[in-house]
């Protein structure tokens, strides 16, 4: 079974742990504290959090808003109808699902695979927009060692591009590693 943490006060924690079972999680740690929620997240590491909007020690928006921005695992929040006026923060601070109290099996069970695709998703973008940043810094250092290149010796850019290849090729260097060379003045090609 996976591990879920449950924030909130001990009702909603007795209720959501008997359904969550449904959803192939178990319960590895709960709390009504939100400070003793970070603590215990970082902690348990768990791969599901579910928190009410009924919590101690630290305002539900901001511990939401917290967990959210952690990005560790996927996180859903339910409210009761007392606190629908919280809707707007909470969609705000955008935690995967969103759940109106009170709970049915089947919509719990339904949140957590919604949000389980959803946090997955959301990773893969992140790798997505990591791997693109690092290419375009890569890009960055490259062009600005070819365009010294091009001012320091004149050759042509497709002529200073093939000699940066070659030396790259010929000292089993990445373009990147050899733009390093350049931009710091190690290397010149002749």
């Amino acid at each position: 079974m996976k591990r879920a943490l449950l924030i909130g006060n001990l009702r909603q924690i007795s209720e959501l742990k008997a359904i969550i079972p449904l959803a192939n999680y178990q319960a590895i740690g709960t709390t009504s504290n939100g400070i003793e929620a970070l603590r215990l997240l970082h902690r348990l590491e768990p791969e599901l959090v579910i928190m009410t909007w009924d919590v101690l020690g630290l305002s539900a928006f901001d511990l939401l808003q917290n967990i959210a921005d952690q990005r560790l695992c996927p996180v859903i929040v339910t409210v009761s109808q007392e606190d629908t006026d919280a809707l707007p923060d909470i969609i705000k601070a955008d935690p995967h699902y969103v759940l109106i109290q009170p709970l049915r099996a089947f919509e719990l069970v339904t949140a957590v695979f919604y949000s389980e695709n959803r946090f997955l998703k959301e990773q893969e973008i992140l790798k997505k927009v990591s791997r693109l940043e690092d290419d375009l810094k890569a890009r960055k250092l490259y062009y600005q060692a070819l365009l010294t290149v091009i001012q320091k010796t004149g050759y042509e850019e497709k002529v200073a591009y093939r000699k940066i290849q070659q030396y790259a090729m010929s000292q089993r260097k990445s373009l990147s590693s050899v733009a390093m060379e350049i931009i710091k003045g190690h290397w010149l090609p002749e």
